[in-house]
């Protein structure tokens, strides 16, 4: 397996997302004044938790998480809640707090503290990469041994601050980073959360909203991930370009109805 694909060689960009993605950002830049920052960061914080657990299989409302953010219980599903809360505080605080969030890159650190807050008492070595065989997720999927992984990862993390990296459109870029992720599988568990929130990380730090895939795409999804790791990633870089656009409706639709 090489240590750097390259995955951008088999997907150029349609004008036509990109357009889109742009217009959307520019309707809700002039509809968002400042009282309403509160709620849409409300929303997209929710909606970013609920959508990821119920792509883990797990059954859960917008409702519901809600309720759990703001009334934590004991029961299993308030802690998987309450710990993406902590991870995606952390990437939000990290981005919040720089002058220049283009310039914060990955680094090996980062990703093993945020696995560490997503699967805190769930994942025995919850920020440690693997130390055992990787799960095969599609035909043709070849992840790379568990000894290699943080080698793999460093390597990784260098594409991703080159320049010629830089310039590709920031949601291509989410999408390969998740697909970095998902192809080396680095952690025992947890790896397609962490692989969302980190394409999450790439598309706020150059100024779009979070990826969140809703789980009525979860077929499409997976069809992306298993042409991507073929190196066909066209599918998957649609995938999170139609998933941003319809978050930039919701949060637009959200703000007209207030």
């Amino acid at each position: 397996m090489p240590a750097l694909p390259i995955y951008q060689d088999s997907y150029r960009p349609s004008s036509n997302w990109v357009k889109t993605v742009a217009e959307k950002q520019e309707v809700l830049a002039k509809l968002q004044p400042l009282k309403n920052q509160q709620k849409i960061q409300t929303y997209l914080f929710v909606n970013q938790i609920t959508q990821n657990l119920q792509l883990e299989g797990l059954e859960v409302s917008f409702q519901e998480v809600e309720d759990l953010i703001n009334q934590p219980t004991p029961e299993l599903l308030s802690a998987k809640i309450q710990n993406l809360v902590n991870a995606i505080n952390c990437i939000n605080s990290l981005l919040d707090s720089s002058l220049d969030k283009t310039k914060i890159n990955l680094t090996s650190e980062l990703v093993c503290q945020i696995h560490a807050l997503s699967m805190f008492e769930i994942d025995s070595r919850a920020g440690f990469y693997r130390q055992t065989a990787a799960k095969i997720i599609a035909p043709g999927h070849d992840p790379c041994d568990a000894i290699a992984v943080s080698m793999l990862i460093d390597n990784a993390l260098d594409w991703f601050s080159t320049d010629s990296f830089r310039e590709l459109h920031p949601l291509e870029q989410a999408w390969l980073v998740h697909l970095r992720i998902i192809d080396l599988q680095p952690f025992e568990q947890g790896n397609s959360i962490i692989a969302r929130l980190m394409a999450s990380f790439y598309a706020q730090k150059a100024g779009f909203c979070p990826i969140i895939v809703n789980h009525d795409e979860q077929e499409f999804y997976a069809y992306a991930l298993n042409n991507a790791l073929m190196m066909i990633t066209q599918p998957g870089v649609e995938l999170f370009a139609r998933s941003v656009i319809r978050t930039y409706d919701q949060l637009i639709s959200l703000i007209e109805n207030t």
